[in-house]
């Protein structure tokens, strides 16, 4: 059984919107970074500091971040740092920031220009 089988579903699609809303460069926290805490991975929305729930949490992490990656084929990186089995292995304690870069980009994160808040202003630069 995949580690995101254990997430709440509500988590799960709360989750999920943050990071469609990262790809689209129009998540509240940062544009293209989402603020994702680990209590979100945890057993139906629960996950101790310090207990072994945080060690399933990061793996259900990865599960659905790589399901994500693959369904919208981007690049995640989680501080910095490509998505890969590493962090399966590594319990977080509170919260990490993951960018969400549309595209395959083994270079490293790509910053972009943010989505304008006022679809008027688009309209404006194309005339």
């Amino acid at each position: 059984m995949t580690a995101i089988m254990r997430m709440s579903p509500l988590e799960m699609a709360q989750v999920w919107g943050e990071l469609t809303l990262a790809h689209c460069g129009r998540n509240r926290f940062g544009g293209d970074v989402a603020e994702i805490y680990a209590y979100r991975f945890g057993q139906w929305g629960v996950a101790r500091p310090g207990h072994r729930d945080l060690v399933a949490a990061a793996e259900a992490m990865h599960d659905l971040l790589a399901t994500f990656a693959a369904h919208f084929e981007c690049s995640i990186y989680i501080e910095g740092r490509p998505l890969g089995p590493w962090l399966r292995k590594l319990p977080f304690q509170h919260r990490v920031h993951v960018q969400v870069v549309p595209g395959f980009d083994d270079d490293g994160p790509v910053t972009r220009s943010p989505i304008p808040a006022d679809p008027s202003s688009l309209v404006a630069h194309i005339e």
